[in-house]
């Protein structure tokens, strides 16, 4: 559940934490009509399904949804879009917890940020939302992707992959028989999704702050602090 206050968008997701978002400004509710948000999508999303075998069949079912952001200030620095992005990613994966309890495995969740920053800010204010969100979220078994615009990457088989037009996060239940392969760079996350039981519906943040603390941008301060003390914490790529 959402709603919206002064200091922008805020959920009771992550047990009964109040999120507030105020560096980014969402423009659309999440929507499986990802042309909606940019002309740009719909062709990205099928060139990438060729690449990524849950793509398809998540979109045939319109399980994958997409959001748009955008800075509220023009001027503002990839350092203050992190926490943004750490609080929408964080609504995005209870949203995703949420969802496969009804509606299976193939549901995800794209938080999209309209920003025209260049390319090396957008991947820098990334980094850090990427990895906090993956270490929280491996245990109850939810992948963490990040995506920025302009990448140029390659899978698995070498062949290049579709450019993103867009700067976003994707979250999505993680398959245990399979995405540990993924992350071949963080072995230690790929245990820890390995591992992972049904959810038990936890509050991720439990033993990283106080019993229903806000999440905001003071809240990330701490929460990257902890991501930056974790297994391999120095390759959070």
């Amino acid at each position: 559940m959402s709603t919206t206050s002064n200091s922008g968008p805020r959920s009771t997701g992550s047990g009964a934490r109040p999120v507030s978002v105020s560096t980014l400004v969402r423009l659309t509710e999440p929507t499986p009509d990802a042309g909606q948000l940019d002309h740009r999508l719909g062709p990205y999303t099928a060139a990438v399904a060729a690449h990524c075998p849950y793509l398809g069949p998540s979109t045939a079912r319109q399980l994958t949804r997409w959001e748009l952001w955008e800075p509220a200030d023009r001027a503002a620095v990839p350092q203050a879009i992190e926490a943004a992005l750490f609080a929408a990613g964080l609504m995005a994966a209870e949203r995703v917890r949420a969802r496969a309890r009804t509606l299976g495995p193939l549901v995800c969740e794209n938080v999209a940020v309209r920003w025209d920053a260049p390319t090396e800010d957008q991947r820098l204010a990334l980094m850090w939302p990427h990895w906090a969100l993956k270490l929280l979220y491996a245990p109850v078994g939810v992948m963490v992707g990040k995506f920025w615009a302009g990448e140029t990457d390659t899978d698995r088989r070498g062949r290049p992959v579709p450019v993103p037009p867009i700067t976003f996060l994707s979250l999505r239940p993680a398959v245990r028989a399979r995405d540990p392969k993924l992350l071949t760079s963080h072995p230690d996350v790929g245990d820890i999704i390995a591992a992972a039981t049904n959810d038990d519906d936890r509050d991720v943040l439990g033993d990283v702050l106080d019993d229903g603390e806000r999440i905001d941008e003071h809240a990330w301060t701490r929460v990257r602090a902890w991501a930056a003390h974790q297994a391999r914490g120095d390759q959070h790529d």
